[in-house]
């Protein structure tokens, strides 16, 4: 591959990751006062849309109702999404945060899952 391609190439893959980390940002930003429910991850797989992708889905019950969210998460390098992939393997429990009055909508924040892999409680 000529090396002016893979400049280009390059650069789509960082434009594409900043569009989506920016993206998660406001939206992780507006769920930050949101409440809280642990959610159990059923699937956590790598996916590829541009960029380096997490993306996972979970379960959780609100009044006794099971629903289900799926999360995606933007990557530059692999040893981070292979980490991240690790954090939130199938079986494990994350917390995600839920837009009140839509027990539906959900969001996954990075600094949640952050903070719960190193010790530290989540609660609303």
């Amino acid at each position: 591959m000529p090396r002016r391609r893979q400049v280009i190439l390059f650069a789509d893959v960082i434009i594409v990751f900043i569009v989506r980390a920016l993206i998660q940002f406001f939206r992780s930003r507006k769920a930050r006062d949101w409440p809280t429910v642990k959610a159990e991850v059923m699937t956590a797989q790598q996916t590829r849309g541009g960029c380096l992708t997490a993306e996972i889905t979970y379960k959780y019950r609100i009044n006794g109702e099971l629903y289900t969210g799926t999360h995606t998460e933007p990557f530059l390098s692999a040893s981070s999404l292979s980490c991240y992939l690790e954090k939130c393997s199938p079986g494990s429990v994350v917390t995600v945060r839920l837009k009140p009055g839509e027990p539906d909508s959900t969001i996954v924040r990075e600094r949640d899952v952050y903070l719960e892999a190193h010790g530290y409680r989540i609660e609303s």
